[in-house]
C-alpha cells in the first residue's frame, strides 16, 4: 500500500484493473514530464503491459508498480493517495462502467477522470465536484487538472465533494431500498 507519511509530493494512484477498456497512454504521457509527483499504477489486467513497457523505457519518470491489494488493505490503500485515476476509452462507453470510481469517493479522494463526455464516470465526477474531467489525448488538460490537484484545500474540497455524493448515492442500504421500491412499482411483480 502508498504510505501517506513518506511522501510529501502529490501521489496519483490508479488502483485495480487496467483493462482493454481503460486508457493509459494520457497518464503516462504527463508522468514522464513531471516533477513533484508519484504515479502509482497498482493491480493488473491487459493494459498493464504497457505501464510496464513504458517504466522500463522511461526509468526517470516518477511512475511506480504495484500489485493488487488484498480487500483487508483496500481501503488503507485508497486513502493513502492524494488523487485516483480512472479511465475509460469511448469505444467502451455503454459496455462498462470503471468500479474504481465509488471507491475512491467512498475513501474521500478526488478523481481525475480519463476518457469520453458521455458515459456515468464523467457524469458523476460533473454532479458531484469530486474531481476532473479531461478528453482523451488531451494532455494539457491532465497537466491542469494535475496542476489544480496540487492545491491541497482544492484537494480537500473535491475530496468531501466526492464524499458527500458516495454517501447520498453509492451506499448499499440505500441503494437495496430504492431497488425494492422500483421493483415493487413497476407492476411486474404484482398478483
Amino acid at each position: 500500500p502508498v504510505d501517506a507519511c513518506e511522501h510529501r509530493e502529490l501521489v496519483l494512484l490508479y488502483s485495480g484493473n487496467l483493462g482493454l477498456g481503460h486508457r493509459c497512454r494520457e497518464f503516462l504521457a504527463v508522468a514522464a514530464g513531471s516533477t513533484g509527483t508519484r504515479w502509482i499504477f497498482s493491480g493488473g489486467g491487459a493494459r498493464r503491459r504497457e505501464v510496464e513497457a513504458f517504466v522500463r523505457a522511461n526509468p526517470q519518470a516518477p511512475i511506480e508498480l504495484a500489485g493488487y491489494v488484498p480487500l483487508e488493505q483496500l481501503r488503507e490503500h485508497l486513502g493513502a493517495a492524494d488523487v485516483h485515476l480512472a479511465s475509460l476509452d469511448p469505444a467502451w462507453q455503454g459496455c462498462m462502467v470503471p468500479s474504481k470510481l465509488p471507491s475512491s469517493f467512498r475513501v474521500g479522494r478526488p478523481v481525475i477522470f480519463v476518457g469520453g463526455e458521455d458515459n456515468e464516470i464523467a457524469r458523476w465526477i460533473r454532479e458531484s465536484g469530486g474531481g476532473w474531467v479531461v478528453g482523451c489525448d488531451d494532455l494539457a488538460g491532465l497537466r491542469a487538472a494535475v496542476e489544480a490537484a496540487r492545491d491541497p484545500a482544492e484537494r480537500q474540497r473535491r475530496g468531501q465533494a466526492a464524499l458527500d455524493f458516495a454517501r447520498r448515492h453509492f451506499e448499499r442500504d440505500g441503494n437495496c431500498r430504492r431497488l425494492a421500491e422500483l421493483i415493487e412499482t413497476s407492476g411486474h411483480f404484482r398478483n
